[in-house]
């Protein structure tokens, strides 16, 4: 959310996903909020644990270096999509997309 109110979504987390990811190995302030769409469950490990947990255990530490790839990726595709196409390119993408998958979309 900008300081003037607009707000802007910059990804749609799934199961498994990070939060933080981008902050915690610099220590570095949050340039996000995270806000909740459905009921969800979190686990909040402490940033010391974090840290030795992934220097101790090398299947955990690749893991989440496939994953943070794998989120990086997607956000550089959407910002790519979101620069060079229009609102309304980006809609009708979309429609067709859930069309193809077979995904059921309500327009209000």
């Amino acid at each position: 959310m900008a300081e003037n109110g607009k707000r802007y979504s910059q990804a749609i987390y799934k199961k498994g996903d990070f939060i933080g990811e981008l902050e915690i190995f610099d220590k570095k302030p949050f340039v996000c909020f995270v806000e909740a769409l459905t009921d969800i469950t979190v686990i909040k490990i402490k940033s010391q644990y974090f840290h030795q947990w992934i220097e101790l255990d090398r299947t955990i530490s690749n893991f989440i270096n496939r994953t943070l790839c794998n989120q990086f990726y997607d956000l550089s595709r959407k910002a790519g999509d979101d620069n060079l196409y229009s609102l309304r390119h980006r809609i009708c993408n979309y429609l067709l997309t859930c069309l193809r998958e077979g995904k059921q979309v309500t327009l209000l």
